[in-house]
């Protein structure tokens, strides 16, 4: 006779955030607020909240399954709500007990009765093989372009030390200040490409766990994140030529910030995979995998963005 599995599994709730955020600490060694959690997980402008599963044994929070539900445009002018699989984790003491299969299938089955069509994710070796188990899909691999900017790393040395990370947050703010354009104005450069995130003022709200910017440099429009990198979720641009002008600014802007790295995450063939090829060489990156929720569904045609990413 099989024995009952021997722990509690509860759908996140409010009150069960500090869980997620000490399981974070202890799995990942990630030590993050509970406000960074509670908007990150915050997805109410969708009609979904909390589709993420947390398992107990006793009291103790021991294996999280994260979802990001997220609106889609299918290309053809509908729209449907698909999850972005976040924070996958199990206390190791508990690894290798099927915790991992077992949240998931409880999501997806929450996923099920609320019409979501698809989940899907960016890959690590970890989660790939985890997913593979679940019988998910393959839709490819991204490419991943990393830029120089400045030669000597001032903002990894200023963000160490509380006082002179704070002057320079202002200071990043007060520069690109000058080049902002409205987050409402942004729309997804794939929007006319067929099936992909769907961006709007409440879609990035929910990234503000991070410091995010929407710049228009010499006509060419960046989403920038700005961490220990500068990271690019999306570009804007009219041609090669436009888009080595707005990249070169980029790269003074970075540099005079003291930002030594620019990384640029798409995929093969896309528009800006191509205008990067011209002059820097990429390199394979995340694998992206899905999991058809609703029956027959197609998520072939996704056009990723590194701006879709549940860290991003």
């Amino acid at each position: 006779m099989e024995k009952p599995f021997p722990y509690r599994l509860e759908r996140l709730r409010d009150d069960l955030l500090p869980d997620v955020q000490q399981l974070l600490a202890e799995v990942l060694k990630k030590r993050v607020s509970l406000e960074y959690i509670r908007k990150k997980y915050d997805t109410r402008f969708t009609g979904h909240q909390h589709v993420s599963c947390i398992a107990y044994d006793g009291s103790k929070p021991i294996a999280f399954y994260g979802t990001i539900p997220q609106f889609f445009s299918d290309g053809n002018g509908g729209r449907f709500v698909g999850c972005h699989v976040s924070d996958s984790m199990t206390l190791e003491a508990y690894q290798r007990r099927g915790l991992h299969q077992r949240l998931a299938l409880e999501t997806y089955k929450w996923m099920r009765e609320e019409g979501i069509q698809v989940v899907y994710g960016f890959h690590s070796e970890n989660t790939y093989h985890s997913c593979k188990k679940l019988d998910w899909k393959e839709w490819g691999t991204l490419r991943g372009y990393w830029l120089n900017a400045a030669k000597i790393p001032w903002a990894k040395f200023f963000r160490r030390m509380p006082i002179l990370r704070n002057w320079q947050v202002a200071r990043v703010k007060k520069v690109l200040a000058q080049y902002a354009v409205a987050p409402k104005d942004f729309v997804n450069s794939q929007a006319e490409s067929g099936l992909c995130v769907e961006y709007s003022s409440a879609f990035f709200d929910s990234k503000a766990f991070h410091q995010n910017f929407w710049v228009e440099l010499s006509g060419v429009k960046f989403w920038l994140s700005i961490d220990a990198v500068v990271r690019v979720g999306d570009v804007h641009f009219d041609s090669q030529q436009s888009f080595e002008t707005g990249l070169a600014d980029l790269i003074r802007i970075c540099s005079r910030l003291g930002y030594p790295n620019i990384l640029f995450q798409t995929f093969p063939g896309s528009r800006l995979d191509q205008a990067l090829a011209v002059h820097h060489t990429g390199f394979e990156s995340w694998i992206v995998g899905y999991l058809p929720i609703a029956d027959n569904f197609d998520f072939t045609q996704y056009k990723p963005n590194y701006g879709d990413q549940d860290s991003f």
